[in-house]
């Protein structure tokens, strides 16, 4: 996939879901494979994103033009950047809806730049009304279900979240510990560094933990990737045949 822009948009109407690790986790997977990425703060009181990986990191506000216009500027560029968005919850809506306004879904299409929301499920009836709102508003849109253990779990979580990309199966974040929690959780903090230079405060049990989360996670990703490329291969193979 070198070379393939991509947009993914970490969101969720709440807070507390575990949307940043979720942001961050897809950010250093890119990183990883020293690919290019860049990522955005969409947090208008709280940032996170920018705090645990301030090299990567651009803080942006919704409330001004400039900030708005810097940030779908940069968004439609086709230059082999993974772009990675933590979308506050409450920018969530002012997001979507200049997206929808600037045509931003349509002038990516044209320029082969593939955008996935990374939506993090919950039980909670906001959490499925603004899944299906925003399935219905932008139905050309991918959609991968995140499913965070620590928030919830269960086979309700499938038949509520319908993943709409094809071939794209949801994103499992397992339940981590009250310890290494509290390690990663200490701003900044780079999963990255800290596989190869370990903090004297991560134990070697969760050294493991941590392992196991980057290898679980980063695999689902690769899987995510070639799903869009068989995507994408296929968008073109139709294409050719209809012409």
């Amino acid at each position: 996939m070198s070379g393939s822009t991509h947009v993914f948009i970490v969101c969720s109407p709440r807070a507390g879901v575990g949307k940043t690790l979720v942001a961050r986790l897809i950010a250093e997977f890119y990183r990883a494979s020293e690919r290019s990425v860049v990522a955005f703060d969409l947090e208008p009181f709280e940032p996170a994103l920018v705090e645990f990986l301030p090299e990567l990191t651009t803080r942006v506000s919704l409330s001004e033009t400039r900030g708005q216009m810097a940030l779908f500027d940069q968004l439609i560029v086709n230059d082999g950047q993974t772009k990675v968005i933590d979308l506050g919850h409450l920018a969530l809506e002012s997001f979507f809806a200049l997206a929808a306004d600037l045509g931003f879904l349509a002038e990516a299409g044209t320029k082969g730049i593939t955008a996935l929301v990374m939506y993090v499920a919950d039980e909670t009836t906001i959490a499925r009304n603004t899944y299906l709102a925003l399935r219905d508003r932008f139905p050309d849109l991918g959609f991968v279900p995140v499913h965070n253990d620590a928030v919830a779990r269960g086979l309700e979580l499938r038949r509520h979240f319908p993943a709409l990309a094809s071939g794209l199966p949801p994103l499992h974040i397992p339940q981590l510990s009250a310890g290494l929690r509290a390690v990663i959780d200490k701003r900044p903090f780079s999963f990255i560094q800290a596989q190869h230079f370990p903090p004297d405060r991560l134990t070697p049990d969760q050294r493991d933990e941590m392992e196991s989360l980057m290898k679980r996670v980063f695999r689902a990703l690769r899987e995510t990737e070639i799903g869009l490329l068989m995507k994408n291969l296929n968008s073109k193979l139709t294409d050719k045949a209809g012409q």
